[in-house]
């Protein structure tokens, strides 16, 4: 075998069935490594001064022909209409004619015909029929309102962010940014953004999703712009439990491969006690659910993704859902989910930026 670069190396971690093991053959690499960061729910996020005025510095507002072309971007890809119809609302100088014939045969095709009815728009009528979801008594007006931001200065709109309401109601927000050659959908939630961050060529939005019901796993996603490629992108969504016991300090991330079975944890220590149940014969669980003691999921053999920290024989990892768990507790209310036979629960709609984190015991 030839000699491999321990840093270029996949390391195999042992699972609750499995025997320690020496490092990984395979030479190949699972890609460059996102930003991992972690960040708790923050309710005043969206009360950040410091966010608010980087948003409105950066805050630009488009000539006729740029809205134009933002809505004929948007439409050129995965029409969602609520979405599209708030940004014409605040786009208007681009919505004529040829446009809502554009949207309206875009929706057709998508919509059965009671939806369409709702969603098309009167080809010949003024921007009367547009629709925004900023109303007084909306509880999310004003807080980052509708932004077209210029993030480098080159006079181009790098990413679209406006408001949605969502279940509750709740705030959150939308994100559009140009991949290249036009505008597309990256992220949707209900929540705020927590954080904004430069690492080298890249910006990061950092974006705290809401949780409403207390078992729920935390979400934390990550927009960029990338100042070299002068596109957006979402980098990364992280679930975790809500007491997920973090590590002090993160290393460089580390690609790993699993042989044999695990158990990802909250904390570094084993802890399989069942948990309790009401008389009804329902979990009792405290903050967020757990499979059994510490567990959040049972992880199959070729499971992928990035050792970010060690205690002791114990490693803090992001693991790629790419390879979906055998079951899992790391679920939200407001993620959309998939049935999978293999699986006992459901899982989250597959993305290749998805990663459940937590600990795993390790040989090394």
């Amino acid at each position: 075998m030839n000699s491999i670069p321990m840093k270029s190396r996949p390391i195999i971690l042992t699972g609750c069935f499995g025997i320690l093991l020496g490092l990984l053959f395979s030479q190949t690499s699972p890609g460059q490594a996102p930003a991992f960061r972690f960040l708790h729910d923050n309710q005043d996020a969206p009360k950040n001064k410091h966010i608010l005025a980087e948003l409105k510095k950066w805050t630009v507002q488009p000539s006729p022909a740029q809205q134009k072309d933002i809505l004929k971007s948007m439409l050129s890809g995965e029409v969602r209409p609520p979405f599209f119809r708030t940004a014409a609302q605040h786009l208007n100088a681009g919505m004529d004619k040829e446009t809502r014939q554009a949207y309206n045969a875009k929706i057709k095709t998508l919509l059965d015909e009671e939806n369409y009815k709702t969603q098309a728009l009167d080809e010949d009528a003024s921007n009367e029929d547009l629709s925004s979801n900023e109303t007084p008594e909306d509880p999310a007006t004003s807080t980052y309102a509708f932004r077209c931001l210029d993030l480098d200065g080159d006079q181009r709109i790098d990413l679209l962010v406006f408001n949605q309401v969502y279940f509750g109601p709740s705030p959150g927000l939308v994100f559009y940014g140009w991949n290249g050659s036009a505008y597309t959908y990256l992220f949707d939630c209900s929540g705020a953004i927590g954080q904004l961050e430069r690492i080298g060529d890249k910006l990061y939005f950092r974006f705290v999703v809401t949780i409403i019901d207390p078992p729920e796993a935390e979400i934390l996603a990550s927009i960029t712009y990338d100042f070299k490629t002068k596109t957006c992108a979402l980098e990364s969504k992280l679930y975790y439990a809500q007491k997920t016991q973090l590590p002090k300090s993160f290393n460089q991330p580390q690609p790993f491969a699993l042989e044999s079975a695990a158990v990802l944890r909250t904390d570094p220590k084993k802890n399989d006690t069942p948990l309790k149940t009401n008389a009804d014969g329902i979990s009792d669980y405290e903050t967020t659910r757990t499979l059994y003691g510490n567990a959040v999921a049972e992880l199959p053999p070729a499971t992928r993704g990035f050792v970010l920290a060690r205690d002791g024989h114990w490693a803090f990892v992001a693991c790629s859902t790419k390879v979906l768990p055998t079951r899992h507790s790391l679920h939200h209310g407001m993620e959309p989910t998939i049935p999978d036979p293999k699986n006992q629960d459901p899982a989250p709609l597959y993305l290749p930026c998805q990663y459940f984190c937590g600990w795993i015991k390790s040989n090394r």
